[in-house]
């Protein structure tokens, strides 16, 4: 399953990479760095969680070792 996983977000990241803007898409407007950081916030707070998570399981499986 993580293969799958892997073979799929490799060309879903690269995806964003190839699309265009709309005409209007202005980053000289005030305003354009934080709708990007609000676009992006919710990626960050996945990473985050899932890295949280994968620690979390990994001292439960250090601990079940050592009992």
């Amino acid at each position: 399953m993580l293969k799958i996983k892997q073979a799929l977000a490799i060309p879903l990241l690269t995806l964003s990479f190839f699309s265009q803007a709309h005409p209007g898409h202005d980053h000289s407007d005030p305003m354009s760095m934080l709708i990007h950081l609000v676009w992006i916030a919710p990626a960050f707070v996945a990473a985050g969680l899932f890295i949280s998570k994968r620690k979390k399981s990994s001292i439960n499986q250090q601990k079940q070792k050592n009992d």
